[in-house]
């Protein structure tokens, strides 16, 4: 049977956007994914020619999904076990398939995080090298999420500058609300420590997270004489504290507006801030966690889908078919 709904993995560019394509679906399935990197080296096992993709979801648990050259995913590891799937010849399928398995194991995965914190009873240990070999091996890995991060902070920076032109704001104003957040979210990302809380944390705490980073961070880039960057982190903490205060003043009830602004994302699937039509409504929408974001688009939550879904629309925002 030919696979359907086949991913690209060819090329770095081609990989891009099947990886927005599988963000869309894991959202859509109440797996947010929070980081996506793909090695664009060839590998050949069993006579299969694949190329692989880390993905890391908000709960923390990594999905690495291997890629033949047809399209399909040939296979997956979660949480580095190798996971068989029922559904190799739909990606489509396979992807939702995936996001159940992470659901279904993440209670047992947080278990067995919190397990590795609990320290040892007296008169117990570990042999001593391999400790520290998984010591080393952590602090390598935190080393590279912070390098990683702190050049997606940097790149930020440089395209909120960039948007200028194409937005039609000074360096000084104040983003809108879909920016300011889209803004908020990659500087939480930017944290390792911050990234536990994001299964949790609602929009309005994260805009609190990010708005104490570039507090803190300003007044040291003035000093250092990175003037720039400073207004520009200045700049952004007005954005959060303006962003913060609409979504504080918002109404626990969905209204008209804020319906009409679900529908809206639904139907784009995964809205940029350029497709967000009313502001307003889409404070309420984060507000009330029925819309949040991963790699700067916008897609609905389980809550989102559930309030369409009460509304008479299905997950995509359109109408369900009248009964007779």
């Amino acid at each position: 049977m030919p696979a359907t709904n086949t991913l690209d993995f060819s090329n770095a560019q081609a990989a891009a956007k099947a990886l927005k394509k599988v963000s869309q679906i894991m959202i859509r399935a109440g797996q947010p994914v929070v980081t996506t990197e793909f090695n664009p080296t060839a590998r050949r096992t069993s006579g299969i020619t694949y190329r692989e993709a880390t993905l890391t979801v908000a709960s923390g648990q990594m999905v690495v999904l291997r890629v033949n050259t047809t399209g399909d995913i040939f296979q997956v590891l979660i949480n580095k076990s190798l996971t068989p799937l029922k559904n190799q010849t739909d990606s489509e399928k396979a992807v939702r398939e995936i996001a159940t398995l992470l659901e279904a194991g993440q209670v047992g995965f947080q278990k067995k995080q919190a397990r590795k914190a609990i320290a040892l009873p007296k008169g117990m240990s570990t042999p001593a090298p391999k400790q520290t070999e998984v010591y080393a091996e952590r602090v390598a890995q935190l080393d590279a999420q912070i390098t990683e991060r702190q050049a997606t902070v940097a790149d930020l920076l440089q395209q909120l500058e960039a948007m200028t032109d194409s937005l039609g704001f000074e360096a000084s104003a104040v983003l809108t609300v879909s920016g300011a957040y889209v803004a908020a979210r990659e500087i939480v990302l930017a944290d390792p420590t911050m990234m536990d809380s994001l299964a949790t944390a609602g929009a309005i705490a994260q805009l609190h997270q990010a708005l104490s980073v570039v507090e803190a961070n300003a007044p040291i880039n003035e000093a250092e004489g990175n003037h720039d960057q400073a207004q520009l982190e200045r700049s952004l903490a007005k954005s959060f504290i303006t962003a913060i205060a609409m979504l504080d003043s918002v109404s626990p009830d969905l209204g008209d507006g804020g319906l009409s602004e679900l529908v809206n994302i639904a139907i784009v699937s995964a809205a940029d801030v350029s497709d967000i039509k009313d502001e307003e409504a889409l404070a309420q929408l984060l507000a009330l966690g029925m819309v949040e974001t991963a790699e700067g688009l916008y897609m609905l939550t389980t809550k989102g889908r559930a309030a369409l879904e009460d509304a008479g629309y299905d997950a995509y925002g359109e109408p369900f078919a009248a009964q007779d």
